[in-house]
């Protein structure tokens, strides 16, 4: 009875790991001026180089957990293009789709949230006049 009552605590914790603790949630990581929420969804790219106006970076937008299939993979992106709209962004660039070497957390997708800097609300001015950092806005 002793030894179930302290393999228990490994099971648990070996069951721990192989579940997604993330929930399914993306995470957001700024890396940019701090901008109200867009109006309208946010473009996706694939490459930086489909973009044609100058921006800046606003921040990065992950997820851990999806599953390989395309409906999965599909909804993750939408996951990472709502939370970037809620910061501000006007596009996100998807710049990883990798798959976990150990298998504890599947696949997982990042991508880069930016802000179109040449038609600026006052607001969105005033976010970057106040952020001002060599190098955040790209042309």
């Amino acid at each position: 009875m002793k030894k179930l009552i302290l393999l228990l605590p490994l099971f648990l914790t070996a069951c721990m790991g192989t579940a997604n603790l993330n929930g399914g949630e993306a995470r957001w990581i700024q890396t940019g001026p701090y901008f109200e929420a867009g109006k309208s969804e946010p473009v996706i790219f694939t490459d930086k180089e489909e973009i044609t106006r100058p921006y800046g970076f606003v921040g990065v937008a992950q997820m851990d957990g999806i599953g390989t299939d395309r409906k999965s993979v599909l909804a993750a992106v939408e996951k990472l293009r709502k939370i970037s709209g809620k910061h501000g962004a006007d596009a996100v660039i998807i710049t990883q789709l990798a798959s976990d070497e150990e298998g504890v957390r599947g696949e997982s997708i990042s991508a880069h949230a930016i802000k179109y800097v040449d038609k600026l609300s006052a607001a969105d001015q005033k976010a970057l006049d106040e952020y001002k950092v060599l190098g955040a806005v790209s042309e």
